[in-house]
C-alpha cells in the first residue's frame, strides 16, 4: 500500500506545479498583452501552489522561497500575504506573521480567511481584544464555510477571560457551524463544564471531541480520561489512559500526562 508522500515526492510535485506555470507563460509569449498578463497570473498561481505543497510537508524554507517568487509577480495579492503569514507562523516568527496577515486584511478587508488568521495570531500572542473585531467579521460572514474556526477562536478568547456565558455561546455556534470539525470547540466547552462541576456534560463533550475527523486529537482523549477520573469512573479512566499510551506513544508530553494519571488511579 502506498503511504504518505515523502518530502522528496512533495517537493517534486511542487516543482512540477511550478513547471506547469512556466510552460503556460512560455506558450503565451507570442500572444497579445492581455494574454501575457494572464500568464503572469498563471505563474503566480503555480508558485502559490508550490508554496502550499512545501508548507504542508513542513519544508518552510522552500515554502517561503516560492511565496516570495509569487509576491514578485503579484505584490498586491492578499492570498500571497496570507500564505506568507502562515509560513512565518510555522517558522515561529509571530511578529512577521502578524504583519503579513495584517497586509492581507488591508488588501482584502472582507476576507474571512485573512481576518480569522490575523485574529488567531493576535489571540495567540496575548492581543485578544485586538483580535475580536477580525474574528467577529469572519464568524458572521454568511458565505464563510469555515466560520466554525472564527467562532472557536472567539470561544477560546472568552474562556480565557472566564466569561463562560459568552464562551459557551461562541463555542455552541462553532459546533453548529462545523459539527464534524468541532474538536477544539467541544474540548473547550468540556473545560467549561468541568469548571462548573457538570461532569456528565464534560465527559460527553470530551468524548465527542475525539470522534470522526477528530480521532487523533490527543488532548481530547487525555481530558476524557481526567473527566472519568473525577467522576470516579476509574475503569473507564484507566482504559482511556492506556489507549492514549498505545495510540500516542511517540508524543512524549501526552504519554507522560497519561502515565501520571494512571499512577494516581485507585
Amino acid at each position: 500500500m502506498r503511504g504518505t508522500p515523502s518530502r522528496r515526492d512533495r517537493n517534486t510535485l511542487a516543482v512540477c506545479l511550478l513547471a506547469m506555470g512556466l510552460i503556460l507563460g512560455a506558450n503565451a509569449c507570442s500572444t497579445t498583452r492581455s494574454q501575457g498578463e494572464k500568464s503572469d497570473n498563471d505563474r503566480a498561481v503555480a508558485y502559490i501552489d508550490a508554496a502550499s505543497v512545501a508548507l504542508s510537508s513542513n519544508d518552510l524554507a522552500g515554502a517561503l522561497a516560492y511565496a516570495l517568487q509569487a509576491e514578485k509577480i503579484e505584490p498586491s495579492s492578499a492570498a500571497i500575504q496570507h500564505l506568507k503569514a502562515l509560513i512565518f507562523a510555522a517558522r515561529g516568527d509571530h511578529a512577521t506573521a502578524i504583519e503579513c496577515a495584517r497586509k492581507a486584511v488591508e488588501l482584502d478587508p472582507k476576507s474571512p480567511t485573512a481576518n480569522n488568521t490575523l485574529g488567531k495570531l493576535l489571540l495567540d500572542n496575548g492581543r485578544g481584544q485586538e483580535a475580536v473585531p477580525h474574528l467577529m467579521l469572519a464568524a458572521n460572514d454568511p458565505l464563510n464555510r469555515e466560520a466554525f474556526k472564527a467562532w472557536t477562536n472567539l470561544g477560546i478568547y472568552y474562556y480565557r477571560k472566564m466569561d463562560y456565558a459568552k464562551s459557551i455561546d461562541a463555542l455552541d455556534r462553532a459546533i453548529a457551524a462545523g459539527p464534524l470539525n468541532a474538536c477544539i470547540a467541544l474540548y473547550y466547552r468540556g473545560h467549561i463544564h468541568m469548571a462548573q462541576g457538570k461532569l456528565p456534560q464534560a465527559i460527553n463533550d470530551y468524548d465527542s471531541s475525539t470522534r470522526k475527523f477528530c480521532a487523533d486529537f490527543a488532548d481530547g482523549r487525555v481530558a476524557l480520561g481526567i473527566a472519568y477520573e473525577r467522576d470516579h469512573q476509574y475503569e473507564k479512566a484507566r482504559r482511556t489512559f492506556l489507549e492514549v499510551l498505545d495510540r500516542f506513544k511517540d508524543n512524549t508530553n501526552v504519554a507522560e500526562r497519561a502515565t501520571q494519571h494512571l499512577k494516581s488511579l485507585p
